[in-house]
């Protein structure tokens, strides 16, 4: 209705009230606003409960607060003389009613997955939506004082939100009148941890729930690095026979399940956060803090992990295992490739020039790129595939088709030998970057494309910090880097002279990746 028609009708619409009361019908139209002014009164508003039955898991407008097998939904809502206009939302269609005092109690449904329900009193507004849980959330729920929301423990600390800190927003940030009918996502800002002097922050954001972060100062720099709560969860580990590029130590596929979470750095480390905890920068590639380490060996990464813990009281850093790595890369896809079925330079940096699996070719950078720089997969983490390659906590185990829990590759015995990398990089082919493409490396090797990415875990005073738990795998036939055919990888690892080393120092290893 247009303005100029409402300034008529309202008071019309008053007038009727006043003289016929409730037995008028009131149109869906009318303001509650407009009409409280209007009709005036010195009756006090009546406080009404939205409350959920537990029973039929109904929403209702009621007059006196929840009752046995109801559940509250907030505060108090105060309706006067210009009642409660009721508006549904439910799959693109709406129907919306005028409501009194006296047709109180209402029910107003239940609330479906794509419906909304918005209740307008001459005091506010309230919206009614379904609620996505926020992916990484420990725990929720919604009582008398609203919605209450807690985080994984991480450092010690069990991070919790309640009602006044967290918001609403459907797909990035609209105001609830105009919100589209569909579940709605948290985002709360970021709030600091009880214990002082602690570096570890907490928040949620909309697009990838919970994130935690920690910032390092030193004489040497200062750096932020945020984390993912990964859940624990199940997929298909390897590739199928039928995907292009395929190696056969990608198979056979086997079903993988992880019990525990862990949380997960969202980018490969920069090179101030090496920088600013082991007072040095070994990268090939400068120019920019936030490109990522690279030339580091899996024994030095180590080092770095033990730095960290000191800097962190409460947590133990570690390097992902070869199955938490395909899992968190993965995100739950099963294509080659987190972002579908091929990849653009667009999306993930590796050599344009050489395209996967018929693909179109594209750009070369003929570099590493800073982290954030290219899109998310659908966990909040950032170039699992390119960039860098990614170390990984356990050497590369033999596959088979059974299922398996919480798998680990070789991770004792001989300290020369192999561990998993993980991920392509700048230098190589698309078909590298694929999820289930392997790749393992001596643990004194380095190179200008490969890096890692930290996870944290949290554990109590006292405690000592747990080994790689779960089955230890077979390892592998022994091989080079992730190569490009089955004799180069077949090829068994053995110390570089000191003329290819110095030969890789200008060719980035590429023989190695070959």
């Amino acid at each position: 209705m247009g303005a100029a028609q409402a300034e008529v009708l309202h008071p019309l619409l008053a007038a009727l009230l006043r003289a016929f009361g409730e037995r008028v019908a009131v149109p869906a139209w009318a303001d509650p606003a407009v009409l409280a002014r209007l009709l005036g009164g010195s009756r006090p508003p009546l406080e009404c409960w939205l409350v959920r039955d537990v029973a039929s898991g109904g929403l209702l407008l009621q007059a006196q607060p929840a009752g046995a097998r109801q559940s509250p939904l907030g505060e108090a809502l105060p309706v006067d003389a210009g009642g409660v206009r009721l508006q549904i939302e439910h799959q693109g269609t709406r129907s919306a009613r005028w409501l009194s005092p006296a047709d109180l109690p209402q029910a107003l449904g239940a609330l479906a997955e794509r419906s909304q329900i918005r209740l307008d009193t001459s005091a506010e507004s309230v919206v009614l939506a379904p609620v996505e849980r926020p992916r990484g959330a420990a725990g929720w729920q919604c009582g008398g004082h609203g919605l209450a929301l807690t985080g994984p423990r991480l450092g010690g600390v069990d991070a919790r939100w309640e009602e006044s800190a967290l918001r609403a927003v459907a797909g990035s940030s609209i105001p609830p009148a105009a919100a589209p009918a569909r579940a709605w996502q948290l985002a709360a800002e970021a709030v600091g941890p009880p214990p002082a002097g602690s570096p570890l922050r907490f928040g949620i954001d909309p697009e990838f729930g919970l994130w935690a972060e920690f910032t390092l100062r030193s004489e040497h720099g200062s750096a932020t690095q945020r984390l993912r709560w990964i859940e624990p969860g199940s997929f298909r580990m390897g590739s199928p026979e039928s995907e292009p590029e395929r190696y056969s130590d990608e198979g056979p596929q086997h079903w993988v399940t992880l019990t525990r979470g862990f949380w997960l750095a969202d980018t490969a480390c920069p090179q101030a956060l090496w920088q600013a905890v082991m007072g040095t920068n070994p990268s090939y590639f400068q120019g920019d803090p936030q490109r990522p380490v690279e030339q580091v060996s899996w024994h030095e990464v180590q080092g770095f992990l033990r730095a960290i813990e000191k800097l962190l009281p409460g947590c133990e850093a570690v390097l992902p295992t070869e199955a938490q790595w395909e899992y968190a890369c993965r995100a739950g896809s099963e294509t080659p490739f987190s972002f579908g079925g091929n990849i653009t330079p667009e999306q993930v940096n590796y050599d344009g020039n050489r395209p996967y699996a018929g693909g179109a070719k594209g750009r070369y950078r003929a570099e590493t790129v800073p982290v954030k720089s290219l899109p998310a997969n659908a966990w909040g983490l950032y170039e699992m595939q390119g960039n860098v390659w990614e170390w990984c906590a356990d050497g590369p185990r033999a596959y088979d088709e059974r299922a398996q829990q919480d798998p680990t590759g070789p991770v004792s015995g001989d300290e020369g030998a192999p561990r998993a990398i993980r991920g392509g990089s700048w230098f190589g082919h698309a078909g590298w970057a694929r999820s289930a493409r392997r790749g393992a490396d001596h643990p004194g090797g380095r190179d200008a494309d490969l890096g890692f990415r930290l996870s944290l875990r949290s554990i109590e005073p006292g405690q000592v910090p747990a080994p790689v738990q779960g089955r230890p795998g077979r390892p592998a036939a022994p091989g080079g880097r992730s190569s490009g055919s089955a004799a180069a990888r077949d090829e068994p690892l053995r110390t570089p002279t000191l003329w290819e080393r110095v030969r890789d120092g200008f060719s980035f290893g590429k023989d190695k990746k070959r």
